[in-house]
C-alpha cells in the first residue's frame, strides 16, 4: 500500500535533488517563482476524464496517467508529475487515495477515481 506521506517525501526528494544540481547563475529568480502557477485546465475546471498517456495540465503543473492496475476493480494508477522545479515519474497511487504535494509553492491534493467510463482526475489548490 503506498504511503501519501512517501509520495511527499519523494516529491521532496526531487525538488531538492533538482535545486542542488543547479549552479547559483542558473539559480531561479524571484520573478520566475512567482510566474509559475497551478491553475484551472484549459476547460475551466478542476477535474477531467483522463485516459492512458494523456497529459492533464493545471497551468504549469502537469499531470500523465502512464499506466493503470487492468483489473476489475482497478485498484492503483502510475502517473508522472511535472511543475518548474518538480518530476516525479513512474509514482503508483490508489484509486481513490488522495496525495498531496507542492508545486509552484501551492499546496495540491490529487485524487483519480476509477469509474466505468474512465478515469476521473480531480486537484484542489490551497
Amino acid at each position: 500500500m503506498i504511503n501519501p506521506k512517501r509520495f511527499a517525501a519523494s516529491l521532496a526528494v526531487a525538488a531538492c535533488a533538482c535545486l542542488l544540481s543547479l549552479s547559483a547563475a542558473a539559480a531561479p529568480t524571484p520573478a520566475a517563482a512567482q510566474s509559475c502557477q497551478v491553475t484551472k485546465n484549459e476547460g475551466g475546471q478542476w477535474e477531467q476524464m483522463i485516459q492512458l498517456g494523456q497529459v492533464a495540465t493545471y497551468g504549469d503543473l502537469k499531470i500523465r496517467l502512464g499506466e493503470m492496475d487492468d483489473s476489475s476493480t482497478t485498484e492503483w494508477l502510475i502517473i508522472d508529475v511535472k511543475a518548474p522545479g518538480l518530476a516525479v515519474n513512474g509514482y503508483k497511487i490508489l484509486n481513490g487515495q488522495p496525495v498531496k504535494f507542492t508545486a509552484c509553492g501551492q499546496d495540491v491534493t490529487l485524487v483519480i477515481i476509477v469509474y466505468g467510463n474512465g478515469p476521473l482526475l480531480r486537484i484542489s489548490v490551497f
